[in-house]
């Protein structure tokens, strides 16, 4: 399934430009019409192509709900309560994130993260 990237709505850009203070800013991402930044065109295929393996395990959540305690759980859990390894690796390299925040950056470098 391809993306297909349209533009807004007048009515809907207007508000979200007068809310977030960023002209010609957002898209509609379809299936499913989902208002995402323009940047994310640049990266959509690359997050869809991601390789998925049998053994990888997804969090998903809401911003500031607690994720990043879940992270630490569930890669102790599945690492044998490794404390030793968690304390010499950093949280980013042991669960890697795809989130919003990355996808607001306005550095178009952001791929390299994704792929």
């Amino acid at each position: 399934m391809n993306f297909e990237y349209n533009p807004l709505g007048d009515e809907l850009r207007e508000r979200l430009e007068a809310f977030f203070g960023r002209r010609d800013h957002f898209i509609e991402v379809n299936p499913g019409r989902v208002v995402m930044p323009k940047a994310f065109a640049d990266i959509g295929d690359s997050i869809r192509d991601l390789p998925i393996r049998s053994n990888d395990v997804w969090l998903m959540s809401y911003p500031r709900a607690g994720s990043t305690w879940a992270q630490e759980m569930v890669w102790l859990l599945g690492n044998n309560l490794d404390y030793e390894a968690a304390r010499n690796q950093l949280q980013q390299v042991r669960t890697p994130l795809l989130e919003l925040s990355a996808i607001f950056s306005d550095d178009r470098s952001v791929e390299d993260t994704v792929t």
